[in-house]
């Protein structure tokens, strides 16, 4: 038997913009960034700055262990400022490190980039079988155009560790050129890490 549906039946598919996105996108001044900020439940503290662009780390007002809610690229937009990229990766302040903040260039392409390094709570198992606790590390690289929310976050390096043991790890590098993410490295590969691969960057 076929069944057809009608048009009237068809599925909708929507496509649900960021909450920050959608409340602070675009503001006249940084206070106003700030305001627009605590108006929705939020606070953002700058993490870096260069020439033009700031990366905040925003967490609930309520937050009371540190929890994070995204880290935010705001770019200057004439006296304003402009949402430029978002990294929705959670986590806790105190685990989180930023080491790289910088603006890439790739030919006639532009926008930025962001590592941040995190220490979590995991668990491996190393027989298949059976698994223990771990202490995860790992550096993320988000690569964020300046013009739209939506980044390209990598996991270059991680390695898990037991009783202070890497018993797992991949040390990878980033190169980019013609707009092309290229990483390659060496070690055993956590799931937690990125596959050695060439990526599409998100640089406009």
């Amino acid at each position: 038997m076929i069944v057809l549906a009608s048009r009237q039946a068809a599925a909708k598919i929507v496509i649900m913009e960021p909450p920050l996105a959608r409340a602070c996108q675009t503001t006249k001044s940084w206070p106003a960034l700030m305001d627009c900020m605590k108006q929705h439940g939020l606070k953002a503290t700058i993490s870096r700055q260069i020439d033009g662009a700031k990366l905040v780390v925003v967490q609930s007002i309520e937050a009371k262990h540190g929890e994070i809610e995204t880290w935010a690229l705001y770019v200057a937009n004439g006296t304003g400022w402009k949402l430029g990229g978002l990294m929705n990766d959670g986590g806790n302040l105190a685990d989180s490190e930023v080491v790289r903040f910088e603006k890439v260039t790739s030919g006639t392409h532009h926008g930025y980039r962001f590592d941040i390094a995190l220490t979590q709570q995991s668990a491996v198992s190393l027989d298949q079988v059976t698994s223990q606790p771990s202490t995860l590390r790992q550096t993320q690289a988000t690569f964020c155009s300046g013009i739209g929310y939506s980044c390209m976050t990598l996991v270059p390096s991680c390695e898990q560790l037991v009783y202070g043991q890497a018993v797992l790890a991949f040390q990878g590098d980033i190169t980019v050129a013609n707009n092309l993410i290229t990483l390659t490295g060496t070690g055993t590969t956590p799931q937690s890490c990125s596959a050695a691969a060439t990526y599409g960057a998100m640089l406009q």
